[in-house]
């Protein structure tokens, strides 16, 4: 099939034919497909894991046999367990990837065993893929284990647990089935003491009396909530409760008085009102009052003017018919709100009266209107201009409308507000935008289709520096945590942002990712060097001098060899300075030269590191006499360009000085390796 060539490239985009690999705008099959556990997300899950059933079990089958497939019934926290089986066997150079389940068109599914890296801990979540999905990982997974097993062998110790759902198990392959578990239900209220905990661990003290207070008898309702509670849910009420102990708690006394109070206080809360709220709605037809009832729901907190002109903006823009009835004869706009059960604060702030109840206002109008959505995307455009609107309301409705845009699967309709922000003057604007693009980022169902526009505006050479500053901010702090090798690619893009020229934030940003993970580095090169010099864009190769430092290629991270001794990188390295120097547009070579003596001088580094170094250079000439006499005069001018510094650099100009007389043919150095 013909499709364009997007993730490798360093120089204008042509057409060839493709195999398809797994994503959809990163072509190595398995290591594009990959994604990094964060070291912290782990580390916070762990302090709130209660071990399912049966996790014992498979503990020990992922031990001997280096694979497990769990599965368990929906809320029972699978895939929190999958992860935390990879955690027992983690350490320094053993790193956590999450391999995608996404097909790609048809059946295609390409995983290639070869890319599994020693050491890897590799998690593939199929909770959610349906049986298509689940049938072309099962043709796969013999080869894969079978792969690592046999790099285990070897002694890289590489692991994969996967994760399906129950009523796929019988599917499963025969080969497959005795390496898998069913993990049961975790206990609930050791799951909800975990976690409360867990969140007292912001202060030593609450934390202190919370464990003190856990081992009282809950309330039947919250022991009836939780014995059917999804294990997110738990979570969630666990959050909530701390957050109402927070307020009122002072020693553990108070705590063991407020415990019972602040989780029924979370269990109102955390009650789903949807039932309620479409009763009241059916039973208030007026116009006017939903759209109140809605401005009230979507700016809630938000003050009571503000509410008011916002509800009117609605009503507008549906096109609602004028009110008749004179102003002065109009019910009370306080009278109004207690109708719809909300009311200003003393500080004339509006909020409904029960807890969650917004939430579901807003999960109803979202639902129920679907030929006014547009017109919601058009009020938030509207209220989030208002200058009297404060920063906590703006992000607030921003949140709330990405929400429910997400939810009812309208993603373009955040990249529509984005983009109209990002080209405003107001600074606060900017940031919403970029607010909206991290939420949608996020987002499980629709965090691809971001990825994909931000792949696709990373490409365009036109966008604005602010517009590019927040996609470089977004792949570094959003796409980077998850998505390490797709932020690598979007940010190579970004710092392409004129022919001749690199976008330095993007080169920060890109350097300091590749410094997070030595593949990264390895991936970087590979991209910079997957075109001719001919056809590559001259960015690259100062790409490739910002990248190729001393300093980085001498690293020696969590014990491993550093990249210098690995001979595909030094091939890659002559090559790049032998590009530079014979690229077909100027390339101040020279000058990153002098950078390159001048990190030689100032590191410690010892003589065969720097030689190394040196013959690299050199190498990168061969035997073009012209560019050996350009490199020995740049070398002396720099020798002697601090008459305070002529003893230390002087003696390492030489010894590249005689690298160039070996390359000539002159004499050996011998003396020097």
């Amino acid at each position: 099939m013909t499709t364009e060539q997007e993730d490798m490239a360093g120089a204008p985009r042509v057409q060839q034919t493709n195999n398809y690999y797994l994503g959809t705008d990163d072509r190595t099959p398995l290591r594009s497909a990959r994604r990094s556990l964060h070291d912290n997300d782990l580390a916070w899950l762990h302090r709130r894991f209660e071990p399912p059933e049966h996790f014992g079990t498979a503990q020990a089958m992922l031990a001997a046999d280096d694979i497990v497939i769990v599965h368990g019934r929906p809320g029972t926290g699978t895939t929190s367990a999958a992860r935390m089986l990879l955690r027992a066997h983690a350490d320094r150079t053993h790193r956590f990837h999450l391999l995608s389940d996404k097909l790609v068109e048809q059946d295609d599914l390409n995983i290639d065993p070869d890319k599994v890296s020693p050491g890897d801990l590799l998690l593939l979540d199929l909770s959610a893929a349906d049986t298509k999905t689940h049938q072309a990982y099962q043709r796969y997974l013999p080869t894969f284990r079978a792969t690592i097993n046999n790099e285990t062998a070897a002694g890289t110790g590489a692991r994969l647990v996967v994760v399906i759902r129950s009523e796929l198990e019988p599917e499963t392959a025969q080969d497959l089935r005795r390496h898998t578990v069913a993990l049961g239900r975790p206990d609930p209220q050791l799951v909800l003491r975990r976690h409360l905990s867990a969140e007292g661990r912001r202060d030593d003290a609450l934390r202190d009396m919370i464990r003190e207070s856990l081992g009282q008898r809950l309330e039947p309702a919250v022991a009836e909530y939780l014995a059917t509670a999804p294990m997110r849910s738990v979570a969630h009420l666990a959050r909530l409760t701390y957050a109402e102990l927070e307020k009122t708690v002072t020693d553990s006394g108070s705590i063991r008085d407020r415990l019972p109070a602040a989780l029924a206080q979370a269990l109102e809360l955390n009650t789903d009102r949807t039932a309620e709220v479409d009763k009241a709605v059916t039973n208030q037809p007026d116009g006017r009052q939903r759209a109140l009832l809605f401005t009230v729901a979507m700016l809630e907190g938000a003050h009571a003017d503000v509410v008011f002109h916002a509800a009117k903006d609605l009503l507008t823009i549906t096109s609602h018919p004028e009110q008749d009835t004179p102003k002065l004869e109009r019910d009370a706009f306080t009278g109004q709100l207690t109708a719809l059960g909300a009311r200003p604060d003393e500080f004339r702030n509006v909020g409904f009266d029960k807890p969650g109840y917004g939430d579901a206002v807003r999960v109803h109008f979202w639902n129920n209107h679907p030929d006014l959505r547009d017109g919601f995307r058009e009020w938030t455009d509207r209220v989030i201009h208002y200058t009297d609107l404060l920063p906590a309301d703006r992000v607030r409705l921003v949140t709330s409308t990405a929400t429910e845009c997400l939810r009812v699967d309208r993603p373009k309709d955040l990249l529509q507000l984005a983009k109209k922000w990002i080209n405003e003057p107001q600074a606060p604007l900017v940031e919403h935008a970029r607010r909206l693009l991290a939420i949608g980022l996020d987002d499980e169902r629709h965090g691809r289709f971001f990825r994909k526009e931000i792949y696709d505006r990373s490409l365009d050479r036109s966008i604005s520096e602010t517009f590019a500053g927040m996609l470089i901010e977004l792949c570094a702090q959003v796409i980077a945590p998850t998505y390490p090798e797709q932020a690598l690619v979007r940010l190579h893009y970004l710092s392409k942002n004129r022919e001749k020229h690199t976008n330095p934030h993007a080169v920060e940003a890109l350097l300091a990712l590749v410094d997070s993970d030595g593949r990264l580095f390895r991936r970087m090169l590979d991209r910079l060097f997957h075109y001719r010099v001919g056809n590559r864009w001259p960015a690259d190769i100062h790409l490739f001098f910002d990248l190729a430092t001393p300093r980085r290629l001498l690293r020696r991270a969590d014990g491993s060899r550093p990249f210098l001794a690995e001979s595909t990188i030094r091939q890659q390295l002559v090559r790049g300075w032998s590009d530079a120097m014979r690229a077909p547009v100027h390339i101040p070579w020279r000058a990153r030269l002098c950078e390159w003596l001048g990190a030689l001088r100032s590191g410690d580094y010892n003589l065969g590191e720097q030689n190394q170094l040196l013959r690299i250079v050199v190498d990168g000439a061969e035997t073009d006499f012209a560019l050996l006499a350009e490199i020995y005069a740049a070398g002396r001018d720099w020798a002697l360009g601090d008459p305070t510094d002529h003893s230390a650099r002087i003696p390492l100009a030489s010894r590249l000085h005689a690298f160039i007389d070996e390359a000539q043919g002159i004499t050996p150095v011998t003396s020097l390796h």
